[in-house]
């Protein structure tokens, strides 16, 4: 995905969300009203799911590194999962965390609870604050230069991220 047509979904999800955003930032998830996933992305979840457990895992507490392997390896499903992070909100915490999207859908792989009961659970669905949002392909590239997993953008650096 190019960076004008991933300012476009960025533009097209803030509308669905019925907010206005700065293009650096997306919703999340912009979908808020249709946030179920259809049979097809269900699939290529699973997939995508299987894909990363096989090669090293899902990793609790491991967020960003769960959500840009995700990212990277979606293509191979047919689909493109945008990887953000940002905050996850609980009552009396803001913990740093990572996630994907599939067409505005939230799909967090390292949250407890599943992806298909996510669109159950609209509190849940607006806890999730973005302050980044990355195609595969960004993510691709910034791991062939750095040589690793990394937080591409990072408030506080001693802050440990923990799962929702």
């Amino acid at each position: 995905m190019t960076q004008a047509a991933l300012e476009q979904v960025r533009a097209d999800d803030s509308k669905l969300a019925g907010e206005h955003l700065p293009p650096t930032n997306s919703a999340t998830p912009p979908n808020r009203k249709n946030h179920r996933l259809t049979k097809k992305e269900m699939a290529a979840v699973r997939g995508i799911q299987r894909e990363v457990a096989e090669n090293e895992g899902i990793v609790l507490g491991w967020c960003f590194i769960n959500a840009q392997r995700a990212a990277m390896c979606a293509s191979m499903y047919g689909c493109e999962l945008l990887y953000h992070e940002g905050f996850f909100h609980k009552p009396d915490e803001r913990i740093k965390h990572a996630w994907n999207t599939l067409n505005g859908k939230l799909v967090d792989l390292s949250s407890p609870m599943p992806v298909e009961e996510v669109y159950r659970h609209p509190s849940f669905i607006s806890a999730y604050e973005t302050t980044g949002t990355y195609t595969g392909d960004q993510v691709g590239e910034a791991m062939l230069k750095s040589g690793g997993f990394y937080w591409f953008n990072d408030p506080d650096p001693t802050e440990v991220s923990m799962m929702p």
